[in-house]
């Protein structure tokens, strides 16, 4: 597969197989062709029905107004555009989660495949957070592949903005970010915490009160 497929990650060369296998990809006359080409089969496709969707009365109650950090919240539509991860910075009870999420419910039409919301407070383990974001996105997880390896074939050729939101105990395990941001090509992270990550790729964006 190699051959037919130049450029693509290690981890997706690897697992093409396998991926015949489960259907996610298919071999055609002119090569290998990602389910991404095959929406109208169903192979793989975000559920619009999801409940990280971001709509307007989705986690925070659409009847209350987004009030103030008007300039912030222009400063961080304009980041996400422009980097693959964005972490807010700042105190607890500063408003952190808030603007993220009107962040991402405002920037949702600049990419293809929109954006999700993925509350992550509480969650202390990667594999658990690999579960909790394949839900998000409608992606069922199955076969030999390891759930890393499922989740980025998935997210490869996705162009999406997925907020993260409370990331603070899942910070020595942030290779997971990481790993998503090298193996595919246009997913985008906007995240929150009370300090910065220090990964690669990072732009900090740090709320004070």
């Amino acid at each position: 597969f190699a051959s037919v497929l130049p450029g693509y990650p290690p981890v997706i060369q690897s697992s093409l197989e396998e991926m015949v296998h489960l259907g996610v990809i298919k071999n055609t006359q002119t090569g290998i062709s990602l389910a991404e080409n095959f929406r109208d089969e169903g192979v793989i496709q975000v559920k619009s029905e999801s409940p990280y969707r971001l709509t307007g009365g989705n986690y925070f109650n659409s009847s209350t107004e987004f009030v103030g950090r008007h300039s912030e919240l222009n400063l961080l539509k304009r980041m996400v555009l422009n980097e693959r991860l964005v972490s807010i910075t700042g105190m607890g009870g500063v408003g952190k989660s808030r603007l993220a999420y009107q962040v991402a419910l405002e920037s949702q039409e600049e990419f293809l495949n929109g954006s999700l919301f993925v509350p992550l407070l509480g969650v202390t383990d990667s594999v658990s957070a690999v579960y909790i974001l394949a839900d998000a996105l409608g992606f069922k997880l199955v076969g030999k592949l390891p759930e890393r390896e499922q989740l980025v074939n998935f997210l490869f050729h996705k162009e999406i903005l997925i907020l993260l939101d409370g990331v603070d105990q899942l910070r020595e395990e942030m290779d997971l970010i990481s790993y998503i941001l090298e193996n595919t090509l246009a997913v985008r992270f906007l995240v929150t915490a009370r300090d910065r990550l220090n990964l690669r790729h990072e732009s900090v964006f740090k709320l004070s009160g």
